[in-house]
């Protein structure tokens, strides 16, 4: 796209007086992107939209960046008051389908985001299934597994599971983290043996290992949703016992979720065990100087070892002013090259098929290949779950649940039924229904 209406007018003999060449600046078209960093990726992103900007100089990338939190609570307000970003970074990637922007018409070669972003992404983001439209691409992909504080296990001298072990169970590292926690805690210094970030997205890792499913039949015209699973209910008793032994900081799950989250924690050499996924990978390399970490295999549960597929995604909303231009930069930004830098500099997974198999990262990194095996070793179940359009409303309703069954101390029939209300599995009973 050109945009030249001032050089052509002035090839034209028009000459501007002095009060509008000063005001030429009001003609310039703004864009305006929200985004999110798990680590430094704006850095990278900034400096590829200073490239587009210099190749179209009538057009202004404005780009605001917060948390993810913050990022999806300023989507909604924007979307309540009618008063959408052109673009925006999302790791709800289904959140939003209804109010964004179909870019086909835009792109310059849309069959190559066909080829190259997967069916079921693509798929994930539209409001009518039975439609092609194309409406936004994957800045990332995650994966869950966990991070070991490898310093506190040989201070403790306790053999790190997967060091002695093929394939160590969820039993074997809790043992083992046990052990570390009750050998280096003292009145000085509190370590804990677990973490795990308090969202149902990464319960759902551990929770399919031990055999949970949450989508009988998925593919199928009779696919239905489930809660109660045997494995659900034993990753969530797994979960209240770390709490009721004290194995995990109860701020996690339990306390304010503005306080010191799990990655500072660890960051600060207080969890030996921490399952999170790569998001951290960049940020931890530039933050931990004092203490050997490394990222280690998913423990196995009686269905394997999977970690939870996650990752954002920049999508195009349909109230921009500028959809030509809003097409001209996604075509850019997702240019082979440009997707590719982004990924590199920032060691993250590509969401782009065609690179998952490259060798992106030259100088090495023995973390980075460890995730990509781990998501080689994802089960299909955790894409089917990542990319479904109610996949927040399932995630984040388990989570609530989860939270209210260690606040509460509900049995596992009262949690399972609370969350399977909440995500209307079932009916709640009306408020004035009879005792008994």
């Amino acid at each position: 796209m050109r945009y030249a209406l001032a050089s052509l007018l002035i090839l034209m003999g028009v000459v501007f007086p002095l009060e509008a060449q000063e005001n030429t600046e009001d003609d310039v078209i703004e864009i305006e992107i929200l985004w999110f960093d798990d680590g430094s990726e704006s850095q990278t992103l900034t400096a590829l939209l200073d490239v587009f900007m210099e190749q179209n100089p009538g057009v202004n990338v404005d780009l605001e960046v917060n948390s993810a939190r913050e990022t999806n609570r300023r989507l909604q307000e924007r979307l309540n008051a009618l008063d959408m970003p052109d673009l925006a970074r999302s790791n709800i990637p289904g959140g939003f389908r209804d109010e964004l922007l179909d870019l086909r018409p835009y792109l310059e070669d849309p069959e190559a985001w066909e080829q190259n972003f997967r069916d079921d992404f693509l798929a994930g983001l539209r409001a009518d299934p039975t439609t092609d439209g194309l409406y936004g691409y994957p800045t990332d992909i995650t994966i869950s597994a966990p991070y070991i504080n490898r310093s506190l296990w040989e201070r403790a001298g306790v053999p790190i599971p997967s060091y002695v072990k093929d394939n160590p169970t969820w039993e074997d590292w809790i043992v083992g983290a046990t052990e570390v926690q009750a050998a280096l805690t003292n009145n000085r210094n509190d370590i804990y043996a677990i973490g795990i970030d308090a969202t149902g997205h990464r319960f759902w890792g551990p929770s399919l290992s031990r055999c949970a499913s949450y989508v009988q039949g998925f593919g199928t015209p009779t696919e239905q949703v489930t809660i109660d699973t045997a494995g659900f209910r034993d990753t969530a008793e797994m979960l209240r016992q770390w709490h009721r032994n004290e194995l995990i900081p109860s701020d996690i799950w339990l306390g304010d979720m503005d306080g010191d989250p799990p990655e500072r924690m660890f960051i600060d050499g207080k969890l030996a065990f921490y399952f999170s996924g790569n998001w951290h990978l960049n940020n931890f390399q530039n933050r931990i100087n004092d203490f050997e970490w490394e990222v280690v295999p998913n423990p196995t549960g009686d269905c394997g070892k999977t970690g939870m597929v996650g990752g954002s995604v920049m999508i195009a909303f349909e109230q921009t002013e500028h959809p030509e231009v809003v097409g001209d930069l996604v075509d850019f930004l997702t240019q082979y090259d440009n997707l590719r830098q982004f990924y590199t500099e920032n060691l993250i997974l590509p969401g782009h098929t065609g690179m998952i198999q490259e060798t992106l990262y030259p100088s090495g990194s023995a973390d980075l290949r460890r995730f990509q095996q781990e998501l080689a070793n994802a089960k299909e179940e955790a894409f089917v779950l990542q990319y479904r359009p109610d996949s927040f409303l399932l995630h984040s309703n388990i989570r609530d649940g989860l939270q209210t069954m260690l606040v509460e101390d509900l049995t596992l029939d009262e949690t399972v039924s609370l969350i399977e209300q909440e995500i209307g599995i079932i009916p709640a009973a009306p408020d004035d229904e009879p005792a008994g």
